[in-house]
């Protein structure tokens, strides 16, 4: 019998029961992963970011606090040291107060070495040494008058609004415009190039900018922003405050009371409460329709008059002896209560009245009067001082011209008119002088 073999035919090969992937299969299977951890990167990195932003931040704060420290045991601010030094030269972080003095500030690195603190500690996390700026007159005891001359510009939440300080330090980021490297190495960058809105903060005058983090395009683009600038508000009569860093609302600075006790205004015992005002008023004494926000966490007791014109937050018990939202006239006698007008007062005090509406002086009478719908300065306008005009018909609004003397009418908007019907101006004063006609 014969067999496949003898008539010439190859054994048949036994098929793999294994397979790989195909590239294509592979490439898929990249793909998809991609869009799986690409998002997670994206979340990793953007977590990274804020946590280095918190840790420049709590630096920046803890240097903030070596400079206010200096301040408490010396009775001045430190000055500036040199940008061109390295840890192995003799003046590394020493103060030098001979630094020039640009609009009353001196510019240059933080004087670590004055200031007590390790030499690591005079720059940020990419290398280049924080940039420290201060009041010239605030670093000589001699001179010390509680002036601010350092301006800082702040342009968060869409709005910009201007406070001056003592002090302030620039963390200059990833770019460190304007400032040098731990050993003295000036940083390339131009502060004269392009249009970056950080370039303020290294052009060596007393104007700075504190503006939202905007990293797109490159260092000198327009818009680009990477500081961080940090800034202390001690003064020598606030020892027991503490100015909130960072913090301006319009032109005004939050302060918070260092102590943990009970605060005493007017009292000639221990307070009893967190805030313990003894007196007969608590208000702002010159009205100028913006009023204050009062905030506790705690008990708040008066016991003469509190007057609040904007809001009033108390998240504990409020006790007052008089309660009065709006604007407040104090009495002639102090031993007797004032009036609470939501407008202005006007008059004498026992006769005067209260106008909803705001007030007007009527240059005809003399008589100042109550603003009133339709009235020129009344309700309609801002005005409130009027000026009723020669040979002048408001109804028509036509003037006169045969009238001797004719002239359309004038309103101001809080001051009289003086002898040339100009209006006074604020720095001259918000009446007239009877024999002069003159602003005063």
């Amino acid at each position: 019998m014969s067999t496949l073999h003898d008539k010439g035919h190859a054994p048949r090969k036994r098929r793999s029961t294994q397979s790989g992937f195909t590239l294509i299969e592979m490439a898929v299977v990249v793909i998809i992963s991609g869009f799986i951890f690409i998002p997670l990167m994206a979340v990793f990195v953007q977590k990274d970011l804020d946590e280095k932003r918190t840790e420049n931040l709590e630096s920046n704060q803890r240097l903030v606090n070596a400079v206010t420290f200096f301040y408490k045991q010396n009775g001045r601010y430190p000055c500036p040291a040199d940008l061109d030094t390295a840890p192995a030269d003799a003046d590394f972080g020493v103060e030098n107060c001979s630094i020039t003095t640009t609009s009353g500030v001196k510019v240059g690195a933080l004087p670590t070495t004055t200031l007590g603190l390790p030499f690591h500690q005079s720059i940020n996390r990419f290398g280049w040494k924080h940039i420290y700026a201060v009041t010239s007159d605030l670093t000589d005891t001699t001179t010390f008058d509680n002036s601010t001359a350092v301006e800082v510009i702040s342009t968060a939440g869409g709005s910009a609004s201007t406070v001056e300080v003592p002090f302030l330090l620039v963390n200059t980021g990833e770019d460190g415009k304007g400032s040098s490297s731990l050993y003295g190495v000036e940083n390339i960058l131009s502060c004269t190039t392009g249009s970056a809105r950080d370039q303020e903060n290294c052009d060596n005058d007393e104007t700075f900018i504190e503006a939202p983090l905007f990293f797109t395009g490159n260092p000198t683009d327009s818009g680009y922003y990477d500081d961080q600038i940090s800034y202390g508000l001690v003064s020598a009569k606030s020892d027991i405050w503490i100015a909130q860093v960072n913090e301006i609302q319009g032109e005004r600075v939050p302060l918070m009371a260092k102590t943990f006790g009970n605060i005493g205004i007017g009292t000639t015992t221990a307070p009893t409460e967190k805030l313990h005002v003894i007196g007969r008023a608590l208000v702002e004494t010159d009205f100028t329709g913006q009023g204050g926000d009062i905030a506790t966490q705690d008990n708040a007791e008066i016991q003469g008059r509190l007057v609040i014109n904007e809001n009033a937050i108390i998240n504990s018990n409020f006790q007052s002896g008089q309660f009065c939202s709006g604007h407040y006239v104090p009495n002639p006698n102090p031993a007797l209560d004032g009036i609470c007008c939501y407008g202005e007062y006007i008059g004498d005090f026992a006769t005067g009245q209260c106008c909803a509406n705001g007030s007007y002086l009527d240059l005809a009478t003399g008589e100042q009067e109550c603003k009133a719908s339709g009235a020129f300065c009344g309700a309609s306008d801002d005005g409130k001082v009027s000026d009723l005009g020669i040979g002048y018909n408001g109804t028509s609004g036509t003037l006169d011209s045969s009238v001797t003397g004719a002239r359309f009418p004038k309103c101001c908007y809080r001051y009289e008119l003086d002898v040339n019907d100009l209006c006074c101006l604020e720095s001259e004063g918000n009446h007239i002088d009877p024999d002069t006609g003159e602003c005063v």
